[in-house]
């Protein structure tokens, strides 16, 4: 499965991509300001995106015309708590993960965007 993480923060990324990348799995960590520079995602099977980063660039993705891109595959959330909704989404996210999160929650949650992507 290809996934697009967007997180400004590097140990999670760096974390997300140890517990994941080694799986079968193509992480793809993006600073949130990259769908603005670049027009969008590059190909991915789902996107799991940090909270705070979300905030912070929510409303010029969908100033940009990037936000549709986000809504088009599952969509996952590294939080803190488990939000029940986010800025500019009209659905839930099809998977959580909490911000300390171990190996086992990260893929459990990557196999919750594989069944939401089938």
């Amino acid at each position: 499965m290809k996934i697009v993480l967007v997180c400004d923060e590097s140990n999670i990324s760096d974390n997300f991509r140890q517990a994941v990348g080694g799986q079968g799995h193509q992480v793809n960590a993006l600073r949130g300001d990259y769908p603005l520079e670049n027009g969008g995602l590059p190909e991915c099977d789902a996107v799991v995106v940090e909270e705070k980063t979300w905030v912070r660039h929510a409303s010029l993705y969908r100033y940009f015309e990037v936000l549709a891109e986000f809504n088009g595959v599952p969509f996952g959330v590294i939080s803190r708590r488990k939000p029940s909704r986010l800025k500019l989404r009209r659905r839930n996210a099809d998977t959580w993960i909490p911000t300390g999160f171990s190996p086992a929650e990260a893929l459990e949650a990557v196999a919750g965007l594989g069944r939401a992507a089938a």
